[in-house]
């Protein structure tokens, strides 16, 4: 009845609502009081807790009102029961005097781990859940349907017997409103780099950034007791032009997993995931001493968010999604937690989609237009852009070699005209096809390793060997006029099984590396293969939409002394646009603008060079002309003499 009333009082303040600034729209079958699910692809990457990101609107355009739900209810409190022994000790009874929504078990001393099951009177059983306590971290929680009636609790301990002595101890709690189920989702690991801080690093790519807040490591190994971390990396990575640092993670929290004698596995591998979220995650794990673990994957959750409608009004009702804070009309609700507990159903919504009004802020704001015109005498190169609206383009490591290190020289160009661009971090590693030769000296080995390119920003060097317990000194170099010149430095330890070692070096990188292995008395460290990485760069444009009438987009670079550009498009928030930037664009082929001259300076020390190689000709010349031997001298005519007749 207050349900009715309340959602009566609502529907008379109903607001109209312009739905021009949300990017999303799903449709929504409503027929009465329901729970609505918000997926997570209608989530933004900050939810505000006031839902003023989302509207519900009716079927004559009208705002619905609602209230937010987020995960679970904000208190709880305990529940009155009474236990009751059976002639079997592994079993116990338990009835509640009010709702109870999770049973507590405490187990006693010497009992480590055992499996719980419980089963409503007159009910099904349900799935069994193992609790566990040993070295300061425990699992204790059995959920439960909301049970009234008088339930089962069968304590199974891993080791039998030992309930005998001493029973475990219950605790029932009762949550004060429904609990919206979690969000989840798995994705895969890329290979670890195991960084010179002892931390290896995995890397992650979410395809649709969304609010994860919680993750699970996913691992096969049997035993793993370690210190981890999950992090978002951020949208400007302060690696992104060669300066070397150590990434750490920010919250480093003990994982622990264990398997028990009969198979059990008793496991606390949820982190917390920090930074400011993005689209890509990274896992760290510490190896100091230790060998790298096989990890999987990781299953990342979040807080589920429904939201509780008494009276949708008439249909068709649409939910939009993906506005600012503060866009949607504010609802003062207070009792959100109850109304929740009496409204039951839930419904899905449709597929979200592309709202066809939505009128993004860089449009709105006029931020994307087309700017100055371009002079294209400085630049050397060119490719074609195919796409359109807001895109990202994944930059190939040969724009990169070929374009300045700050990527000051690039320019999106539409018919003469400069288009806004902002430049972040690449969603992946390059692999690098490299080549190495390998030559044993006096106490050493050296690795020549050649790529592809030069000029690339940061390179990862990994070397892999078949040894297992070793310990060498290995220096990095970058070829030098004087010589080889050391970049980085640093021992390469082998655990007790196949190793292998990540190094970074900072760029721009020449096409030539040397590493030098110290073996001291020892002999050569064998070295399978040497494999590189190379970081990527992004840009996040807007392409005129499908259709339209224009001039051919292209990518200009290679422009040593052109100005970096400045466009007001980096005032919207990076992961504002970044989120929204689904669409993928390619480049064409490389055309060549004008061909590669050398600078004013070039010339001269060219010329100097040329100058000081023709004067040292000459002097040799003048100086072999010198030594030459003098020519011989003919003999003088003495005349002939005649005979006397």
């Amino acid at each position: 009845m207050i349900a009715v009333w309340l959602g009566a009082a609502w529907a008379a303040d109903r607001l109209p609502v312009d739905v021009d600034r949300y990017p999303l729209v799903a449709d929504v079958v409503l027929d009465g009081p329901a729970r609505v699910h918000v997926p997570m692809a209608m989530r933004s990457l900050a939810d505000p807790g006031d839902g003023t990101d989302l509207v519900l609107v009716d079927g004559e355009g009208r705002a619905v009102p609602f209230a937010r739900l987020q995960g679970t209810p904000g208190g709880t409190r305990g529940v009155i029961f009474q236990t009751a022994a059976t002639t079997d000790p592994t079993r116990f009874v338990i009835t509640p005097t009010g709702r109870a929504d999770r049973l507590l078990v405490t187990l006693p001393d010497g009992v480590p781990a055992a499996t719980v099951t419980v089963t409503p009177r007159g009910g099904e059983a349900l799935p069994s859940v193992l609790v566990w306590r040993f070295d300061g971290a425990s699992q204790d929680r059995v959920d439960l349907p909301s049970l009234r009636e008088p339930f089962e609790v069968r304590v199974a301990p891993n080791t039998p017997g030992q309930l005998a002595i001493r029973a475990p101890t219950f605790g029932l709690v009762q949550l004060e409103g429904p609990s919206v189920p979690k969000e989840s989702l798995r994705v895969d690991l890329g290979p670890p780099v195991v960084q010179e801080n002892g931390y290896a690093r995995y890397r992650a790519t979410v395809e649709q950034p969304a609010p994860w807040t919680r993750a699970v490591v996913l691992t096969s190994e049997p035993q793993l007791e370690r210190s981890a971390g999950v992090d978002y990396r951020p949208w400007h990575d302060p690696d992104a032009f060669g300066v070397v640092s150590e990434a750490w993670p920010s919250q480093p929290t003990p994982i622990r997993r264990r398997t028990l004698r009969d198979g059990e596995v008793a496991e606390v591998l949820g982190l917390p995931v920090g930074g400011t979220l993005t689209d890509e995650l990274a896992l760290f794990v510490d190896t100091e001493g230790r060998p790298v673990p096989e990890m999987d994957g990781l299953l990342l959750t979040a807080e589920g968010v429904q939201l509780v409608v008494l009276e949708p009004g008439p249909g068709p009702h649409r939910l939009y999604a993906g506005a600012p804070e503060g866009t949607s009309p504010r609802w003062d609700l207070g009792t959100a937690w109850e109304l929740g507990r009496g409204v039951d159903d839930v419904v899905e919504v449709g597929t979200p989609s592309a709202n066809p009004e939505y009128v993004p802020p860089e449009i709105r704001a006029h931020l994307v237009e087309a700017g100055p015109t371009v002079d294209p005498t400085p630049f050397h190169y060119r490719r074609e852009i195919t796409g359109h609206g807001l895109s990202r383009i994944t930059l190939p490591f040969e724009v990169v070699a070929r374009a300045r290190p700050d990527l000051g020289d690039l320019r999106v160009v539409a018919g003469g005209h400069q288009l806004p661009y902002t430049v972040r971090p690449g969603r992946k590693e390059l692999p690098l096809a490299v080549s190495f030769d390998r030559e044993e000296l006096d106490g050493r080995t050296e690795l020549r390793v050649h790529l592809p390119e030069h000029n690339l920003p940061v390179v990862w060097l990994t070397l892999t060997t078949p040894a297992e317990l070793f310990e060498r000194q290995v220096t990095v170099s970058r070829p030098g006029p004087q010589g080889p010149v050391p970049v980085r430095s640093l021992v390469w330890r082998g655990d007790g099984r196949g190793e292998r070692i990540s190094i970074q070096v900072p760029g721009p990188v020449d096409d030539e590396l040397l590493i030098t292995i110290r073996d001291g008395d020892n002999p050569p460290l064998p070295v399978d293969a040497v494999t590189a990485v190379t970081t990527t760069r992004e840009i996040v444009t807007w392409l005129p939409p499908e259709g339209a009438e224009a001039a051919t987009v292209e990518l200009w670079y290679g422009a040593g002394s052109a100005r970096t550009p400045s466009y007001d498009l980096h005032r919207l928030p990076p992961s504002e646009v970044v989120r929204r930037a689904v669409g993928t664009a390619e480049l064409g082929p490389e055309q060549v603008m004008r061909p590669v001259v050398l600078s004013t300076f070039d010339r001269v020390l060219l010329g100097g060079g040329l100058a000081v190689f023709a004067a040292g000709l000459l002097a040799l010349l003048v100086e072999a002309l010198r030594r030459l031997p003098p020519a011989p001298t003919a003999p003088e005519d003495e005349g002939t003499t005649e005979s006397p007749a």
